[in-house]
Parts: structure tokens; C-alpha cells; sequence
């Protein structure tokens, strides 16, 4: 999002940008005709950046700040499926 430098709000934000990639390796087993079991992980990694105009009486135009962060997860995922009928499980 970007917005122009005499927008009202520009003292909250004047520029921002979300940036999320994630990625995910799953694998999963077949038991027996009854009971499948699966699990895997992902790794999610962010990057923020925000602008905001300061309003600061010392500085004719307003100052500017900049917020830059980045961060990464990793989360993990488990699951069993078990058909107790034929009308259970959907092909």
C-alpha cells in the first residue's frame, strides 16, 4: 500500500509491504485399508517494511521513518484418517 505524502493518516503509514513465503514437505502411509497416518513440516519466513512521515517542529518537511523486520517459523503438522465405513470416505 502507498499512499500519498499529504494524506491525513501519513503519520500512521505512508508505505507498506507484506511479504510471506512458505514452503512445506509432507509425507503420509496407508497402514492397512482402514487407517492412513501423515505428518510433515513448513517453514514460513516474513519480511515487513513500514514508512511513516514524523511530524517534528525542528523539520520543515516532516521527518521520515522506515521500519524494516524479518522473521522465520517452522511449525509442524500431524494427521490420521480412519474409515470406519465406505460412506466415511469420500474418493
Amino acid at each position: 500500500m502507498e499512499f500519498d505524502s499529504d494524506w491525513g493518516g501519513r503519520y500512521f503509514v505512508t508505505e507498506t509491504e507484506f511479504l510471506t513465503v512458505m514452503t512445506a514437505v509432507n509425507l503420509g502411509y496407508k497402514v492397512n485399508d482402514k487407517l492412513s497416518i501423515g505428518g510433515g513440516i513448513n517453514i514460513l519466513y516474513s519480511t515487513l517494511t513500514v514508512k511513516m512521515d514524523w511530524n517534528n517542529p525542528a523539520s520543515i518537511p516532516d521527518s521520515r521513518i522506515k521500519i524494516d523486520d524479518s522473521d522465520i517459523a517452522y511449525g509442524f503438522n500431524l494427521g490420521l484418517l480412519y474409515e470406519f465405513s465406505a460412506s466415511t470416505h469420500w474418493e
